[in-house]
């Protein structure tokens, strides 16, 4: 699904966005899993640069392919009008927030190596958890080690959330999917790829 990172004007800050609201809404539904995150956000610029995307040259093609897999919103301001995001064509550029058509919300989870540790949830897919790139699974969630330390791990959501709507560029018509959102990660929840925006 896509959205706009936000609708008010001059709205270029995470707080408050309609990113902010998708997110905390996931947060809550981790919390319904067992899992009580230390903090959910969507990713930073910098967070993106220690992956191996470079702002100045407007590229992820350092980074793993993951990282770039879908188009989603990051939570850096570029300045007072635009907002850093990802796109599938492995590169990091700048968009206006109130663009709803291109990009998802694909959020980032810390949690405490304590909690991720246990043997119940969430469950190591592959690699550990202080390698990045290591994949994480709380129920059907799964999520990319972008970071660790000795007292939290960070995470990246494989997919875009399941919100906001679809846009045809065939047609110039988004269309907003309604009730049937369920506001979890899903495989087909991509952005914008090839043209098109799912």
């Amino acid at each position: 699904g896509t959205t706009a990172f936000s609708n008010t004007d001059y709205s270029f800050s995470y707080s408050g966005s309609i990113a902010e609201g998708y997110v905390n809404n996931y947060n809550n539904y981790l919390i319904t899993q067992g899992v009580t995150p230390i903090e959910s956000r969507l990713i930073t610029i910098e967070e993106l640069e220690g992956l191996g995307c470079s702002r100045s040259s407007y590229s992820c093609s350092g980074a793993p392919s993951w990282v770039y897999a879908t188009s989603y919103w990051s939570m850096s301001a570029y300045d007072n009008n635009n907002v850093w995001f990802v796109y599938t064509f492995n590169e990091i550029l700048r968009g206006s927030y109130f663009i709803e058509k291109y990009f998802g919300v694909r959020p980032v989870i810390e949690m405490s190596v304590d909690d991720i540790k246990l043997p119940e949830k969430p469950v190591m897919v592959s690699g550990d958890y202080d390698t990045v790139g290591s994949e994480v699974a709380i129920g059907d969630e799964h999520f990319y080690v972008i970071s660790s330390d000795d007292t939290s791990v960070t995470m990246l959501a494989k997919y875009n959330l399941y919100v906001g709507g679809e846009y045809d560029a065939d047609e110039d018509i988004w269309t907003a999917y309604g009730e049937e959102a369920t506001g979890m990660q899903e495989s087909s929840m991509l952005g914008l790829v090839g043209g098109q925006s799912i």
